[in-house]
């Protein structure tokens, strides 16, 4: 059989800048996460996905799933206690050989499209669709500027990220914390692809930017 693709939705921050858990703050009616659940539903080239939670909210997913027609789903698990954590929890749920889409249900712009472009620009290399950074960077003490970052080169890495399941698995067990999976592959001394993004991408964080994502679903 050849390898599949397949994906794994984080859904197990607390949300403390937020205020609340934002992955189900109801955006035009739906919880956060449902658009993401949509977008990997919608995508034929996903095999099938796990969904990483909060343990209190486990049985709230496995029930919008099914109430929203939500197929090819691998799993609803309880996440960790970090991000990494949460990860490596989801891989446990999935094959061994092909390759994974890690998603943040906390940008709920994501669609079937950039899934499928985003796989097939991949390739076999690790991969993240990003942004070149346009605003000026500044680095700050105690609320003054004490210094320009120079933003060259610089881009807003975001989620999805697309990575081969046995590297995934491998930088994942070298036990390192990171913000994201590119940076446990970096750890590994390879070198992520970066797609740009086609269009706005965000992630909430915090509540007011629920009124732009709403602008923009």
């Amino acid at each position: 059989m050849p390898a599949r693709d397949w994906g794994i939705i984080l859904a197990a921050g607390r949300g403390t800048r937020f205020g609340r858990p934002k992955q189900f703050r109801r955006v035009n009616g739906r919880p956060l996460l449902w658009y993401s659940l949509r977008a990997f539903n919608q995508c034929p080239a996903v095999s099938g996905w796990t969904v990483v939670t909060l343990p209190e909210r486990v049985a709230a997913v496995r029930r919008l799933c099914r109430t929203s027609g939500i197929h090819r789903l691998v799993a609803v698990i309880a996440g960790g206690e970090t991000r990494r954590e949460s990860v490596a929890r989801g891989l446990a749920t999935l094959p061994e050989r092909g390759r994974v889409a890690v998603h943040d249900a906390a940008r709920p712009l994501l669609t079937p499209a950039m899934l499928a472009a985003g796989f097939a620009a991949a390739g076999r290399l690790p991969a993240a669709y990003a942004a070149p950074v346009t605003d000026t960077l500044k680095r700050a003490n105690g609320g003054r500027i004490i210094g320009t970052v120079d933003r060259t080169g610089l881009w807003a890495v975001q989620t999805p990220q697309f990575f081969p399941l046995p590297l995934l698995r491998r930088a994942h067990a070298a036990g390192a914390e990171a913000t994201d999976d590119c940076r446990l592959v970096e750890l590994l001394g390879i070198r992520p692809r970066l797609i740009p993004a086609p269009g706005p991408n965000i992630k909430v964080t915090f509540p007011a930017d629920i009124a732009l994502v709403k602008a923009l679903l």
